[in-house]
């Protein structure tokens, strides 16, 4: 072999490149497994937060348990109705890349399929009624994923809001997961007291679906408005936008609930 030729500096490194390629690969599919099963206790644990339970002393095992104790999955269709009776293998699930949302469909009988809602509510025992809904769309530079929560009686007052993953600015989007912004959302103020009716935001205004706006901090704000974040205007707008996107395909299910 001439280990003076020129292509020599470029097999050694394809060569290298390859063999960790291979690497890689191999090792994420072994851990596939106890990927996936982190992504969903994280899913789990976010729920559970978004609710208003407390799981911060909570071992991994812990929170499964309460999550099967008081979490109940449901799903609807777009008229709002509980689709029930169908097996989860049936259900496909897809990611539009382009708007950061989740798509899901339900494989009725051949090749027939509808589009449903996935749902999250807590059960009639808990000490807490809760009605969560995911939430995900673009930012800045990355998708955010999330969670909001509502009175479950009152689907027009919200409770809480969680993101469990995103890749915005630290400092800047990334705030999305401070105590201050996630506050002006919650139903308790900073030390833990139920806030006054007046003080806390809702989605509604009379029938119509307003969602929750992100404005220019500092600005008046009336109960469908919060501050966005300081220095990221497009992440706030994203929010906004997605926030809105999301609520509106529950609608239906929240008319049937505002009601009843």
């Amino acid at each position: 072999m001439d280990t003076n030729s020129s292509t020599n500096s470029f097999i050694f490194p394809s060569f290298l490149a390859l063999v960790v390629a291979l690497i890689l690969s191999v090792v994420a599919y072994i851990l596939k497994d106890n990927i996936d099963k982190n992504i969903d206790l994280d899913q789990k644990k976010n729920i559970l937060v978004c609710a208003g339970f407390d799981v911060s002393i909570l071992k991994p095992d812990s929170i499964l348990v309460e999550y099967e104790n008081l979490i109940d999955e449901i799903f609807i269709n777009n008229k709002g109705e509980i689709v029930s009776g169908f097996k989860k293998e049936n259900l496909s699930v897809t990611e539009d890349k382009k708007l950061g949302a989740f798509i899901y469909k339900l494989i009725q009988s051949g090749s027939d399929s509808i589009i449903v809602y996935p749902l999250y509510q807590t059960k009639k025992s808990s000490s807490i009624q809760s009605v969560i809904i995911p939430i995900s769309g673009k930012g800045l530079w990355s998708t955010l994923y999330g969670y909001i929560a509502l009175e479950k009686d009152m689907v027009d007052t919200v409770k809480n809001i969680t993101f469990y993953k995103h890749g915005e600015t630290p400092g800047l989007g990334g705030e999305v997961n401070s105590e201050r912004f996630q506050l002006q959302f919650k139903s308790i103020d900073k030390n833990g007291d139920i806030k006054k009716a007046e003080d806390r935001k809702t989605i509604f205004s009379e029938n119509a679906l307003e969602s929750i706006t992100l404005v220019k901090p500092g600005l008046p704000k009336n109960k469908h408005q919060v501050d966005g974040l300081s220095g990221a205007t497009v992440t706030s707008d994203g929010v906004t936008d997605f926030l809105k996107r999301d609520l509106q395909k529950y609608k239906p299910y929240f008319d049937r609930q505002r009601s009843r």
